[in-house]
C-alpha cells in the first residue's frame, strides 16, 4: 500500500520516465506474479501498468536509512513565522498601508479588516484570515497547489483556512494553467482527433450531393420501410 500511495503522490513526475522501485515488502514482488488476485489488488496492478519501472527487493535491515525518514523530527513553519514574513510585506504594499491607516482608528471600520499588532487581518465567515500582500500571493498559491498539484477547488480550500487573497479563484486558475506537471499529467493520450478536410468545390452545379440519414423508421401499412 505504501508503494501505491507513493506512486499516486509522485505520479506527475514519474509518468514517461523509467525508474527503479526499491521495497522491503517481498509480498509486493510476489503479488505481481500471481494470476488470481482480489479486486482491490487487481486495481493496484492496473494502476501500476501506467508506469515504466523495475522492482528490486531489499531486506528491511538494509532499509534503515529510509525508515528513519518517517521518524526523524522535522522543522515546521509555524503560523507566527508566516505572520512575520507577511507583516513585513504588508508594510511595503501601498494598498494595504492605506487600509491599515483607516482601521488603525478604532472609530472606523472597513470591510471587516482589522489590525492585530501591526498585521492586517480580515474576518471572512467568522474566520480570521491573514491578508496576503500582492508580492506574496503567487508564493502562497504555489505552496498550496504544488504540495499535491491539486485542482482549483482543493487549492482554494487549503489557502482559505489561513489566508485572504482577493479574487483568489481566478488567480489559482491562472497559476494551474501554467503548471507544467499539471499540463503533462492532463494531456490527452492515445489517438488524437483529426482535422476536417473540406470538400473540393467544383464549378459545375450539383456536382456534389449531400444526404442526411434518418432512421430506423416505423413500417407503413404496406410494410414499406
Amino acid at each position: 500500500l505504501a508503494v501505491i500511495e507513493a506512486l499516486k503522490k509522485f505520479r506527475v513526475y514519474l509518468l514517461g520516465s523509467h525508474f527503479k522501485l526499491v521495497t522491503d515488502c517481498n509480498a509486493f514482488t510476489k503479488t505481481l506474479e500471481k494470476q488470481n488476485l482480489c479486486t482491490r489488488v487487481a486495481r493496484w496492478v492496473l494502476f501500476l501498468q501506467e508506469f515504466d519501472y523495475t522492482v528490486e527487493h531489499r531486506a528491511g535491515r538494509r532499509m534503515q536509512h529510509v525508515d528513519a525518514l518517517s521518524r526523524y523530527p522535522i522543522l515546521t513553519i509555524t503560523k507566527d513565522d508566516a505572520c512575520v514574513g507577511i507583516g513585513r510585506a504588508q508594510a511595503n504594499d501601498e494598498k494595504l498601508k492605506a487600509i491599515k491607516e483607516i482601521v488603525s482608528d478604532e472609530t472606523k471600520t472597513y470591510e471587516n479588516y482589522f489590525l492585530r499588532g501591526d498585521i492586517l487581518y480580515k474576518l471572512v465567515n467568522d474566520v480570521e484570515l491573514l491578508v496576503v500582500p500582492k508580492a506574496m500571493q503567487r508564493q502562497i498559491i504555489s505552496n498550496a497547489h504544488d504540495r499535491g498539484h491539486f485542482a482549483a477547488k482543493k487549492t482554494k480550500e487549503l489557502i482559505c483556512r489561513t489566508y485572504y487573497i482577493p479574487q483568489l479563484e481566478d488567480k489559482i486558475k491562472q497559476y494551474i494553467e501554467c503548471c507544467i506537471p499539471c499540463i503533462m499529467s492532463n494531456r490527452k493520450r492515445g489517438k488524437q482527433e483529426g482535422f476536417l478536410h473540406p470538400l473540393q468545390k467544383e464549378d459545375v452545379p450539383l456536382y456534389t450531393y449531400h444526404i442526411d440519414f434518418l432512421g430506423p423508421l416505423d413500417s407503413t401499412h404496406n410494410d414499406y420501410n
